[in-house]
């Protein structure tokens, strides 16, 4: 369902731009796209840029350092062996 929506919405889109760009000539084709390259790229520029540049501001909170502790580790338990032999006493009534 929500494929065949995604395949309308392209279909509607690529028909608009086409009926929309169909007309120019192939210069105005291509001015239209060296202008959204440039328009898209210095938007993204601008965007990198600024962030970077906010980075170390006050304004922006900085993240609160916690100290590791130690953990209180339980003492360590006799392990056991893989195949233990334990051998029980048993108290005979004689």
């Amino acid at each position: 369902m929500v494929q065949k929506f995604r395949q309308q919405i392209n279909e509607w889109t690529e028909e608009r731009l086409r009926s929309a760009f169909g007309r120019l000539t192939p210069d105005k084709r291509v001015a239209v796209i060296v202008v959204m390259l440039v328009l898209f790229g210095s938007l993204a520029l601008y965007m990198t840029v600024s962030s970077l540049c906010n980075f170390g501001r006050e304004e922006n909170r900085p993240l609160p350092i916690e100290r590791i502790e130690l953990l209180e580790l339980q003492p360590e338990q006799p392990k056991e062996r893989l195949n233990p032999q334990k051998e029980f006493e048993y108290e005979t009534d004689e």
